[in-house]
């Protein structure tokens, strides 16, 4: 998450007057989920713990795994979405999961609107059985693929006219931008909305596997293809959270409710990007 920043951002610096309706607009059904997730932060000492998992969701996780520094793995399935939750002292991570047989490139997790949702109501159980939280976040990074980059970096200056560059030599496009607010549920709590626009190529290499029989019995040696672009997306990376100035502990509802709250922030915010901004 991103450090607070004071004060409230005006208003987006790209004018109306100078919008155009661009290639991204129309598309939020073809957005896919790469990864969704919720984090926690209790007070400071809070420990590790290895019961969240059966107590949000009445029954054992899949599996578990401890390690020497404290931090608790859980994963399994809720609700025909996998999970991974993280527990370590002072923090708490949920993550949505591709399904183990993905055989997308990149594995996703579906629609965003879908995993969203989903994370939502998850996080928000999970947020009732922590004590004394006092930062909350909520994020996702969302994709849609074009047919090349040149493709990909005209939806990109279409979508933002105002930087004007030149599609067959742009590369490495990064934008990003935090537009904070109040919270409707504790009015006094500030909330990062960062918002983070790139390029993305998608990559593949092929592990090739090659078995011999040797004076001991078989062997088996391995090497990787060079990789190829086989994708071209348009990446829509957005976090909201609570900001890091807050001390106060937040009660258990007002936690659950605050998860709600960005969860749903992220789909406003979405909305608002890919029609332009608001």
């Amino acid at each position: 998450m991103n450090s607070n920043r004071s004060g409230v951002v005006g208003p987006d610096p790209i004018a109306p007057g100078e919008r155009k309706r661009g290639d991204l607009q129309g598309t939020k059904r073809t957005w896919t989920a790469e990864t969704v997730r919720v984090s926690l932060f209790p007070a400071a000492g809070a420990p590790a713990r290895d019961d969240l998992w059966q107590t949000i969701t009445g029954a054992k996780p899949d599996a578990t795994t401890t390690t020497k520094e404290g931090m608790v793995q859980q994963q399994g399935t809720v609700d025909g979405k996998r999970y991974l939750l993280v527990s370590m002292p002072g923090r708490v991570d949920l993550f949505m999961s591709p399904p183990e047989d993905a055989d997308e490139i990149p594995p996703n997790i579906g629609p965003h609107t879908d995993a969203l949702t989903a994370v939502k109501g998850f996080g928000s159980r999970l947020a009732e059985q922590l004590e004394a939280v006092t930062r909350i976040g909520v994020g996702g990074v969302i994709l849609h693929f074009l047919d090349s980059k040149k493709d990909a970096y005209a939806a990109l200056e279409r979508r933002f006219p105002c930087l004007n560059f030149a599609k067959d030599a742009a590369d490495d496009f990064l934008l990003q931008l935090n537009r904070p607010i109040r919270s409707a549920v504790i009015t006094e709590l500030q909330m990062n909305r960062i918002v983070r626009w790139a390029y993305l190529p998608v990559h593949q290499a092929q592990l090739l596997v090659v078995q011999a029989l040797g004076p001991s019995g078989p062997t088996s040696s391995s090497r990787s293809s060079p990789t190829t672009t086989v994708k071209h997306a348009v990446r829509l990376d957005i976090d909201v959270n609570t900001a890091a100035a807050n001390t106060t502990a937040f009660s258990k509802d007002q936690s659950a409710a605050l998860v709600a709250e960005t969860a749903d922030k992220i789909l406003g915010l979405v909305d608002d990007a890919l029609d332009g901004g608001k």
